[in-house]
């Protein structure tokens, strides 16, 4: 599943965490993780690849109810391989650099 915050770039994403973002809710830490949370268990994939945009505080929402749900015994004790891999853009050749989050 190729995944972007909010589809700020162009970039392989199909699905977004958000539509937009309001501008009351750009300091509020707890909303944009509840957002992730729910985002996550409505959609959740065994392989998320996530388009890194910039927008840093709702990336580290993300990530941390990522690993908040990855951390659920359910899915730690599955034969399931479960990966999130974050594409960064280099500006300089215009392409996506992956890292593999915490394999």
């Amino acid at each position: 599943m190729k995944i972007a915050i909010l589809g700020k770039h162009e970039s392989p994403a199909t699905q977004y965490v958000l539509d937009e973002l309001p501008e009351d809710k750009m300091t509020d830490y707890n909303w944009m993780r509840s957002v992730c949370q729910a985002w996550l268990y409505d959609n959740w994939d065994r392989h998320i690849d996530l388009y890194v945009e910039g927008f840093t505080p709702m990336t580290l929402a993300f990530l941390r109810e990522w690993e908040e749900l990855r951390s659920h015994d359910y899915i730690m004790n599955s034969s399931f391989d479960i990966t999130l891999t974050l594409h960064h853009y280099q500006p300089k050749t215009g392409e996506y650099r992956p890292q593999v989050w915490r394999a």
